[in-house]
């Protein structure tokens, strides 16, 4: 069965937040809508429950940083979404060559998966910025070298 899925949420194929949390939810709606209608066979059960895994799993590291005690914890959970946005394509890729999705709905998940990952990339170039400076402001000893403030 070939599917078209029903719109994305306006916000989300706008671009119109940037909100890398809600784009992730809403991505994660989007491919479990879109596997709802994916011909299930032996083959496609198994890609089908790697690609949810892929993709839920951005939307849950997302929101699991946000709860973080610790701004290396923060970016460890944005790494850990970017790996899965990385996998999620790969899956997209094979759903797609192998005729699971029709290339217009592959096409439009895509398109939201690479600015996704785009978001998540920055994220992390910036996060490792912080936590090194972090570490920087520390000695060995665990005492402050220098103020905050001054950076």
């Amino acid at each position: 069965m070939i599917f078209e899925p029903r719109a994305l949420n306006p916000d989300m194929s706008m671009g119109k937040t940037n909100n890398v949390r809600e784009r992730a939810f809403e991505f994660s709606v989007a491919v479990i809508e879109a596997m709802k209608k994916v011909r299930k066979d032996m083959a496609s059960r198994i890609v089908i429950n790697q690609f949810l895994r892929a993709a839920t799993s951005i939307g849950a590291n997302t929101a699991e940083a946000k709860g973080s005690g610790t701004k290396a914890d923060f970016k460890r959970f944005h790494e850990i979404a970017l790996k899965s946005s990385r996998e999620c394509d790969y899956w997209l890729r094979v759903m797609t060559r192998t005729g699971y999705l029709e290339p217009t709905v592959a096409n439009k998940l895509a398109d939201e998966l690479n600015q996704i990952t785009a978001m998540l990339v920055v994220a992390v170039k910036r996060l490792q910025g912080q936590v090194q400076d972090q570490n920087l402001l520390k000695s060995p000893q665990g005492s402050r070298i220098m103020d905050q403030g001054s950076l």
